[in-house]
């Protein structure tokens, strides 16, 4: 009995499926299905899929970065995940950014440090009027009905605890340094 190999596709993306099935002749026919592949596909290679052509004999390679994250080369925050077969559009890349204040420029991220810079300054400014707000403002507060009652002393105390209070925030939130390209 002689053994006859065939191959099967995905007839909607016409990807050969890479496993090798085997029938026997039997009354003079091989019983294979109608889309059966008989001719030897190409061999697998990483980074491609094998797609048989409409005549169902030839093949050829296409990439194949299915499951690969790619992020926007106009705004490295936006990012999908390949699901089919097919070249990378221009527009993405595989490239992964090294921070969110990457530009893309000559094939490659680069950081924006005047951005990165603005943001981190921002962030730092919002967390110390917060903690101002918290622990600062209510001692001025008070200092200052105190003075109205004609307490001095125990205004100027308070405001002296305010000026403290204040400095201990700056350091625990210290403002970023300037980009050295600025």
């Amino acid at each position: 009995m002689k053994e006859i190999k065939y191959w099967t596709f995905d007839e909607q993306t016409r990807e050969v499926r890479p496993d090798i099935n085997f029938t026997t002749m039997r009354g003079g026919i091989a019983h294979i299905p109608v889309n059966a592949l008989t001719n030897e596909p190409l061999t697998p290679k990483t980074g491609f899929a094998v797609v048989v052509q409409n005549d169902l004999n030839d093949y050829k390679y296409i990439e194949d970065h299915r499951g690969k994250t790619v992020y926007r080369k106009e705004n490295c925050l936006d990012t999908h995940s390949i699901t089919e077969s097919g070249p990378i559009d221009t527009s993405w890349t595989e490239k992964k950014p090294k921070t969110d204040f990457d530009e893309w420029m000559l094939g490659q991220w680069v950081t924006n440090n005047k951005k990165k810079y603005e943001f981190e300054y921002k962030q730092a400014e919002a967390q110390r009027r917060s903690r101002y707000t918290k622990r600062v403002r209510p001692l001025l507060e008070e200092a200052q009905i105190k003075a109205y009652l004609g307490m001095k002393s125990e205004a100027n105390a308070l405001l002296e605890s305010a000026t403290k209070e204040r400095m201990k925030v700056q350091q625990e939130v210290p403002l970023p340094s300037k980009p050295e390209d600025e």
